[in-house]
């Protein structure tokens, strides 16, 4: 996932971007995501540096590592009504 590759985006721009992290939970009604993840905001950055992280494989995939996970990147607005960048699974 490039983050440049957002339409709309110029040199000029930055962003406070933040991440989080999914996983797939299958359900007889259907799957669903379950977040297991929420990132710092790295404030005004087109080419953010999270801070680094170590997660359990218990809450991300369950121990699963076939099991789909999803990061999805959003620009942070104060106001709550954060802007989505973009995703991948």
């Amino acid at each position: 996932f490039d983050i440049k590759q957002k339409q709309s985006l110029t040199m000029k721009s930055t962003f406070s971007l933040f991440f989080e992290i999914f996983r797939k939970k299958d359900r007889p009604t259907g799957a669903t995501w379950i977040k297991v993840y929420q990132s710092n905001v790295v404030p005004q950055s087109v080419l953010p540096i999270w801070n680094q992280v170590q997660l359990d494989i218990r809450a991300v995939c369950n121990s699963d590592l076939n099991r789909a996970i999803k990061i999805i990147i959003w620009d942070h607005r104060w106001s709550g009504d954060h802007v989505y960048m973009g995703e991948f699974e």
